[in-house]
């Protein structure tokens, strides 16, 4: 709608402080907790660990693993998770991350620590992961029946040379939805 009134600033430009105050009182409708429309309390985080098998070890609600890994000959997972929100993630943003597991020796040289200065000596710190929402129109497709809708997302986690990973080199990982 139209403006009630205006704040000039002098020559400091986008440095200049609109205005200060003592006041500890809160100003109708001054609203600091807005963005675009959207109150503070409005903007969530849900968030879920999947460990190496391909299964929620923890998690703030609300999904469910719909296939994992290698899968079976009806939803073949092609060594990705798909992973059900509960809600539909369109405008959500999704976030994948390897999660540290610095007691596991993944390759029986008795080094799980990151103790070896070489490039991808210790396997327990390597590795990558995308993510994304299923069925992106001209982006991604995702395999598993159950997981062709928009309520769901593949995380493709990769050793550092882009193979696959398997059952003996998977890790933990964790994902954060940001709605």
């Amino acid at each position: 709608g139209p403006s009630a009134g205006t704040i000039t600033v002098g020559t400091g430009g986008d440095s200049t402080k609109p205005f200060t105050t003592n006041a500890t009182g809160v100003a109708d409708g001054l609203n600091a907790d807005r963005v675009d429309g959207v109150g503070a309390q409005q903007l969530r985080t849900r968030w879920l660990l999947v460990n190496a098998a391909g299964q929620i070890e923890r998690q703030s609600g609300g999904f469910s693993i719909t296939a994992a890994y290698p899968g079976d000959a009806s939803s073949p997972a092609n060594g990705n998770v798909y992973i059900n929100a509960g809600e539909d993630l369109t405008d959500n943003g999704i976030t994948a991350t390897i999660a540290l597991q610095n007691t596991t020796d993944q390759n029986g040289d008795g080094e799980a620590r990151g103790t070896v200065d070489q490039a991808d000596a210790n396997p327990e710190f390597s590795g990558e992961i995308s993510v994304s929402q299923c069925q992106l129109p001209g982006l991604v497709n995702c395999a598993p029946e159950g997981a062709r809708n928009s309520n769901n997302f593949v995380v493709s986690p990769r050793l550092s040379d882009g193979r696959r990973t398997n059952n003996s080199n998977r890790k933990r990982f964790y994902v954060m939805i940001t709605e």
